[in-house]
């Protein structure tokens, strides 16, 4: 049975518009698609898009709420009533169609857990490039393209500021089927989401998400800072998770693409201890390192990528930590399934301390199991 994933998109031009182009309108298209169901197991199987149908346009200047949102949240939330609606913001080099598949795929690897959990993802299809690392042959070749997707990743935060606000306007009318309503950012979709939350200005939020998953971030370390947008996400969100991993994405590509610049899904935030209480820094790197890798590689996934960069939707241990958020977990049962660290060994002193200078973290994602099977048990001792 195909897969259903809704969007709204920034884009110009028909759909499904080609890899390789980026052209951005100054509205937002609504629409569903139907994409092809693989073994949850494929997680780096490629899929067809089997369906396209746009639904409503909202311009940016159209007065609020708009109809065309409304009507297509509306029926995101209707969906979802025995789900979890999921916000999914995609990352750099991602096409349209590819955020649609990668979407379904992450949809159908929360299926394949125990317990499983029903995604319905809403994505939010910003004009990336679509030409992934592995085409761009080299770092000298792929830093025109990052460059590129960074400047319209942050021309982008208007559109995800507009379809955060219409989303904000329509939770009431939704009811209980938005109780899970749950934001995924990941990698440079991180940095939309803090021109977005620079575009909303002082707008009341309200904390219409139960919780909001910043995934290997790539946006400056510095970004939590007091004073800086997204630092809202606290208010947008009634919890919030920074996912950490050591990276090479986004400590080689990245850090050299920004000259040199620590990345916040990499090394952590700077300003750890001026955190919101509300925000958890989960470094990931022991529960990914205990899981077979095999399985991704054979599918032609990357080590750089797939399995240090994409942990979020191919990895057992982490998704049995998300699964949980997803499910609503409070803050005991998650408490339970990572490793507080003291005060004192939160912190790293740069470079030249061990992990590549990653410290900065407030628990660890333990191995809960090291293959395909379910963990042993629903906590960590």
């Amino acid at each position: 049975m195909p897969i259903k994933v809704f969007f709204a998109t920034n884009r110009a031009g028909p759909l499904p518009t080609p890899v390789g182009t980026r052209d951005r309108a100054d509205h937002l298209r609504f629409g569903e698609a139907e994409v092809e169901a693989k073994d949850w197991l494929g997680t780096e199987l490629d899929r067809r898009v089997l369906a396209i149908r746009e639904t409503g346009t909202l311009f940016l200047s159209d007065a609020s709420p708009a109809p065309a949102a409304s009507a297509a949240l509306q029926a995101w939330f209707a969906a979802a009533a025995e789900g979890v609606p999921l916000l999914l913001v995609h990352g750099f080099a991602n096409g349209f169609e590819g955020t649609l598949k990668r979407a379904a795929q992450i949809v159908q690897f929360y299926e394949g857990g125990d317990p499983a959990v029903q995604l319905v993802p809403l994505v939010f299809a910003w004009p990336s490039l679509g030409t992934t690392l592995g085409a761009l042959q080299s770092l000298d070749t792929a830093e025109k393209p990052y460059h590129d997707d960074q400047t319209m990743a942050a021309a982008s935060g208007p559109a995800l500021a507009r379809l955060l606000h219409e989303i904000l306007l329509a939770r009431p009318a939704a009811g209980t089927a938005a109780d899970g309503l749950t934001l995924l950012a990941h990698s440079m979709g991180n940095w939309v989401l803090h021109h977005a939350l620079a575009a909303l200005g002082y707008a009341p939020l309200a904390g219409p998400f139960r919780h909001a998953l910043q995934m290997a971030a790539d946006a400056d370390w510095q970004v939590w800072a007091p004073g800086q947008p997204l630092r809202r996400l606290a208010t947008l969100a009634q919890a919030v998770t920074i996912g950490t991993n050591a990276d090479p994405v986004l400590q080689t590509v990245s850090g050299i693409a920004n000259h040199g610049g620590k990345r916040l899904g990499h090394y952590g935030p700077l300003h750890l201890g001026s955190l919101p209480a509300s925000v958890t820094v989960l470094d990931c790197l022991d529960g990914i390192n205990g899981v077979d890798t095999a399985r991704i590689k054979s599918q032609g996934g990357t080590e750089w990528d797939s399995i240090w960069h994409q942990y979020y939707r191919n990895n057992q241990n982490v998704r049995a930590y998300l699964t949980a958020v997803f499910a609503g977990a409070g803050t005991a049962e998650l408490d339970a399934m990572r490793l507080a660290l003291a005060p004192a060994e939160r912190w790293s002193d740069g470079d030249g301390s061990p992990g590549m200078g990653r410290g900065r973290t407030h628990a660890l994602l333990p191995v809960m199991f090291q293959d395909t099977g379910p963990p042993p048990t629903q906590g960590i001792a």
